[in-house]
């Protein structure tokens, strides 16, 4: 059995940087009226006006707001799609450089990538296989990156809509909690029921 390494602050900052370009992404989307990967409604119409210091706030969630789904993962050029828009070529360049740190992750400390990124064990696996030339192929993929805590939508509020610049104690301890997976919002607990 290895022992804990607790993560470093280089690791949290890089999670933090992938969740500020998701912010970013997701604020150009909801301005756009694109597709805003699963945020619900009332957060986009609330995130369209966010500066781009509280996004900075908000990115401070110490795990990822968006979900890498590798169960559907294909590495064929059928994925090489001309871009329709430049929504889609942001969509593209973010997920690449997601892709990439999970590759990363998975390679050099597995046990960040599952409590940060939510990767399964079967998904880090399969990220140590693939070639660091196939990610651009990869972040193709139809459906590969959406938010996290999807129907969450107590959630999504407090993060995006809260004022002081610490997180709440109840908000890390959602981050930090290793069953902190998508649930319905009616199944959702509220967060005032958390110390």
């Amino acid at each position: 059995m290895m022992p804990y390494n607790p993560p470093d602050s280089t690791e949290l900052e890089e999670i933090e940087e992938l969740n500020l370009l998701f912010l970013i992404y997701l604020r150009a989307a909801a301005r756009a009226g694109g597709d805003c990967l699963g945020l619900p409604a009332r957060s986009a119409r609330t995130l369209r006006e966010l500066s781009s210091t509280a996004l900075e706030v908000v990115a401070e969630f110490p795990r990822s707001l968006f979900i890498l789904d590798l169960n559907n993962l294909t590495t064929t050029r059928e994925h090489l799609v001309l871009f329709r828009n430049a929504l889609d070529q942001s969509l593209q360049a973010l997920t690449q450089a997601v892709l990439h740190s999970a590759w990363n992750m998975s390679r050099q400390r597995d046990f960040q990538a599952r409590m940060f990124l939510r990767l399964s064990v079967g998904a880090t696996r399969r990220l140590r296989t693939v070639a660091l030339s196939e990610l651009p192929l990869l972040a193709g993929t139809p459906n590969l990156l959406s938010c996290a805590f999807p129907g969450a939508r107590s959630l999504w509020a407090t993060l995006i809509n809260r004022t002081e610049t610490e997180m709440p104690r109840a908000l890390r301890l959602i981050a930090l909690h290793p069953d902190a997976s998508v649930r319905p919002a009616r199944h959702a607990m509220s967060l005032r029921s958390l110390p």
